[in-house]
């Protein structure tokens, strides 16, 4: 290895298409502090540059491989299409994953649907299988992250639920052999700006702010039922997408909110906005898909009153840091009357302790540190499991090659220039090209 640990990060990026994703925040948050350590190269989507950092479009990464080997390939895999590419990479360069999703709604992008990747680990791991014909197809067997998740040589998940389901579905089950396989999966979660811990003090009205989409999951119409109940005046703060607007504002007129702001563009800095005025912090979700992200962590770290659906991964929270509320017909009556209580004018306005909690669980430098040292720890073995990968790799690319001849008859091969490199250029058309040495313009 080179004297800094070499780590080719994958992820969508704040530069980019992908600002928004859970995936560009924590790079954000982290980046200056892993850059002083690790030697880091950001791969995404994009031929833009990411602040001072060496970045490139993920396509690159096989020749800056090939050119100075990485120890360390990490993904961060998301329910997003701007994280797609990510998934696509995972599949022909296993690595450190962080899943901030591990169940998905989405079956991933086209390159990814058919691929034989139960065939790959079991090669791999010394099993004699045949390669499967080429119009084989894949069903998905559910919506949990197989796949990704066999080709994690080091899971870490940025959510407890997503976690408990990695350990009930995988664990144990189609993954890699090797030298790592004894490690353990890891939950990290997003990091958050302890100075955030300041709003806990401050004076704020009887305000309150939501985050939340506008469907059924996030439960908005539970919780404008519930407002339109209240006893005292406020004020309701909604962070929405922009595509979200219209039917925001029909839910709030059905429910008779007038004493509302609406904000579009959710991004963690807007939310942080909303938050320095609010007494309340609304994060209701009822669903198995998506997860609260940094926006709940935020909120404790900041000491809010924080108002939580009792499901998924908020139920892995102390029942003294958020109030829970149980889905199902009593939410309504649950929520009106925290409100109630929640909005009394002698309520203190943040809490200690909530504080306290989130600034031991999220800070920055704490998750900075815990992330350091699985680069630190996984970095030999993940080094030289790419080693043998890419040995791996080319039996496999030679056993393409040699399928690709037998489809051309004798006198096609002796009319055409018919050699690795001519049929790799001209016959093959993955989704990484450069995988078989065809350059990409930067243009």
């Amino acid at each position: 290895m080179s004297e800094r640990i070499r780590i080719a990060w994958f992820s969508p990026l704040s530069s980019s298409a992908g600002g928004e994703t859970f995936s560009a925040y924590f790079t954000d948050m982290l980046v200056n502090e892993l850059s002083k350590e690790f030697d880091i190269e950001f791969f995404h989507d994009s031929f833009l540059g990411y602040q001072d950092y060496k970045t490139f479009h993920f396509l690159k990464a096989f020749k800056r491989h090939r050119d100075n080997p990485f120890d360390i390939f990490f993904y961060q895999l998301e329910d997003r299409r701007e994280a797609d590419f990510v998934r696509m990479h995972l599949g022909v360069k296993p690595g450190v994953v962080l899943f901030h999703d591990f169940i998905f709604r989405s079956l991933g992008p086209d390159p990814i649907l058919n691929s034989p990747w139960q065939e790959i680990v079991a090669r791999w791991n010394g099993d004699r299988v045949d390669w499967p014909a080429r119009d084989a197809l894949y069903d998905a067997n559910g919506p949990h992250a197989m796949r990704e998740a066999a080709f994690a040589l080091v899971p870490l998940f940025s959510s407890e639920r997503g976690h408990s389901e990695y350990l009930r579905c995988v664990k144990d089950k189609l993954k890699f052999n090797n030298s790592i396989s004894d490690w353990q999966s890891l939950f990290i979660p997003f990091p958050v700006d302890a100075g955030l811990s300041a709003l806990c003090s401050e004076k704020t009205g009887r305000d309150l702010a939501f985050c939340g989409s506008t469907g059924i999951e996030h439960r908005a119409h539970k919780v404008l039922h519930a407002l339109s109940e209240v006893e005292f005046p406020y004020t309701f703060h909604w962070l929405i997408n922009p595509s979200e607007e219209e039917t925001a504002r029909e839910l709030l007129e059905e429910f008779n909110i007038d004493n509302y702001r609406l904000y579009a563009g959710r991004t963690p800095d807007k939310w942080v906005e909303l938050l320095k005025g609010c007494r309340i912090a609304v994060h209701t979700m009822f669903s198995v898909y998506g997860e609260p992200g940094p926006y709940l962590a935020m909120s404790i770290v900041s000491g809010k009153h924080t108002v939580v659906t009792n499901f998924g991964s908020v139920e892995y929270l102390p029942d003294n840091v958020v109030y829970k509320v149980n889905p199902g017909n009593s939410e309504v009556v649950t929520l009106r009357e925290l409100f109630n209580e929640l909005l009394e004018p002698e309520l203190m306005p943040g809490l200690k302790f909530t504080s306290e909690y989130g600034i031991e669980t999220y800070s920055t430098s704490k998750i900075s540190d815990e992330l350091g040292y699985v680069f630190n720890r996984a970095a030999a073995d993940c080094s030289r499991f790419m080693n043998d990968w890419d040995s791996f790799e080319l039996e496999a690319r030679a056993a393409l090659f040699s399928e690709l001849k037998g489809f051309l008859c004798e006198s096609d091969r002796a009319l055409l220039p018919i050699d690795g490199g001519w049929i790799f250029n001209n016959i093959m058309t993955p989704a990484f090209k450069e995988l078989f040495g065809v350059e990409i313009s930067e243009a």
